[in-house]
């Protein structure tokens, strides 16, 4: 094994709990779960810095099987979904599952231009997007 393979591998699951930790928080926030311990703008906060952490991850897991001379990923393979030449279709459903994630990410700062039911209905699309990434 080289250490591409590893760095992905860790990437990957470093990635997958901090979604877990984000959508936890995001859930806290909505329900009031953490009022009596934390202010709620600072659940907030780190909402926002762990959803900012995941996605840097997910890039990090792309572009180190990008790296990865066992596979041997090209970039399209990597960017498209079901494009990949081992496991297909989980390859392509984590691939879709950052892309979502990447619309998650940005819809945070542009909620005052989206208008909130917009981006609230972008946000419930993060329960799909954890339920594919567990996937």
């Amino acid at each position: 094994m080289n250490e591409a393979w590893y760095l992905s591998r860790a990437t990957g699951f470093t990635a997958y709990i901090l979604l877990f930790a984000a959508v936890a928080l995001g859930l806290a926030i909505r329900t009031r779960g953490l009022d009596r311990l934390v202010a709620r703008w600072r659940v907030t906060d780190l909402h926002i810095f762990i959803s900012l952490l995941a996605l840097g991850f997910v890039i990090l897991h792309a572009a180190s099987l990008l790296w990865d001379t066992f596979f041997g990923y090209s970039l399209s393979q990597v960017l498209i979904p079901f494009t990949a030449p081992t496991r297909t279709l989980w390859t392509g459903v984590g691939i879709i599952s950052a892309y979502l994630l990447l619309i998650v990410v940005v819809s945070f700062p542009l909620r005052r231009w989206t208008g909130y039911r917009l981006w609230r209905a972008i946000h419930y699309s993060t329960f799909g997007l954890y339920v594919l990434a567990t996937a």
